[in-house]
This record gives structure tokens, sequence and C-alpha cells, in this order.
């Protein structure tokens, strides 16, 4: 079975003065879908030796970038490193929300604050297919560069998923874990990145 490493968000907790990686149950549940194994990657220096028996990574959402005014700088590093082993070894990465953010900030993609993304579903073009997809972003981007392709657009013209031309880096603006039930597209997008 394949292993796919998930992400984790950083949480403080200001009461008991505790930080926290944590991550949705519900991808759990999509992984298994997917017919996976989940493998949690807490924001230090051990994942990085634990990426090494990986079929890939998802970097899953949560937490802002550093650079756009969050505070989980450990996770921004970790989550670099991971993209630089996987670029190196052509190990696949799919970026989920945040993790779209982070990719397409490291090949120099300017991302803003955009509209009415938050809390939203809204209709997306993705390639020639009409797709209605969550959004719970707050920052995006309207143009692109290489080695980034785009796959897919909103109607305001903020870009909901992108590749990588030559390696096997995706990612997508929505979340297909918080989907009450597994959309086929998704589970089928997902399946087929990393098999």
């Amino acid at each position: 079975m394949k292993k796919i490493g998930l992400t984790m968000r950083v949480n403080f907790h200001k009461s008991i003065n505790e930080y926290q990686d944590s991550i949705d149950q519900r991808w759990f549940l999509f992984i298994e879908a997917l017919g996976f194994s989940p493998v949690l990657l807490p924001n230090n220096k051990s994942s990085l030796e634990s990426i090494h028996g990986l079929n890939g990574v998802i970097f899953t959402g949560g937490n802002t970038l550093s650079s756009l005014g969050g505070d989980a700088p450990e996770r921004d590093k970790l989550e670099r490193q991971i993209l630089e082993f996987a670029i190196n070894s052509r190990m696949p990465i799919l970026g989920v929300c945040r993790g779209m953010q982070l990719i397409q900030e490291y090949w120099g993609v300017s991302l803003q604050e955009v509209s009415e993304h938050v809390a939203q579903r809204h209709a997306i073009q993705f390639s020639n297919q009409h797709l209605d997809v969550n959004s719970y972003h707050r920052f995006g981007a309207i143009d692109s560069k290489d080695p980034l392709e785009i796959l897919a657009y909103a109607k305001d013209g903020v870009i909901e998923a992108v590749r990588h031309k030559d390696l096997p880096i995706q990612a997508i603006m929505w979340h297909p874990e918080r989907e009450s039930n597994f959309t086929i597209f998704d589970l089928e997008f997902f399946r087929k990145h990393f098999v």
C-alpha cells in the first residue's frame, strides 16, 4: 500500500502556552478512500528522515504563510525542505490551499489578498470541465510563472490549480477532505497523481 505523507498545521493554545501540530481527521478518511496509508509529518526535522520511505506528500491547508503575516515559520521551513527534496528526487507532491500558495511562492508567483474566497462555494473552470468547489483561502494569485502551468481558474480570475511542467508536483486551492461526500473528481485526481 502506498504511503502518503501529510503535513500538519501549527496551533498555539494560549491558555496552556503550548504549540501543537494538528490535522483534520477527515484527511485520514480521504487518504483511506484513495486506497493509501496516511503518514503524519510533524513540523520538525525528524520529518525530513521520514519522507524517504514515502510515495508522496500532501501539503495540507491551514496556517497563513509567514511572508503573508502567518505565525508558523517552522511549517514554512519544513515544507520548503520537503519540496526541495521532492524536486531532486522527483517525489510526487500535491499542495492543497496553503500548500498551493507555498508552491506558488517557491517559484516566485505573487500572492495577494482576494475577496469572496473564504467559506464559500464557487464554480471553477478546470481544463474543459466546470466544477463546483469549496473555498477557504484569503490569498491567491491571478498570474503564474514558469515552470508552473495553470490548470484551473475561478470566475474572478483567481488561479485554482497548477502543475509543474516537468515534475510530479500539482496543487489545488479547494479542500477535498472537507466535502461531506468525497467527489469522484478529487479521488481520481489524487489517485492518478500518486499512482
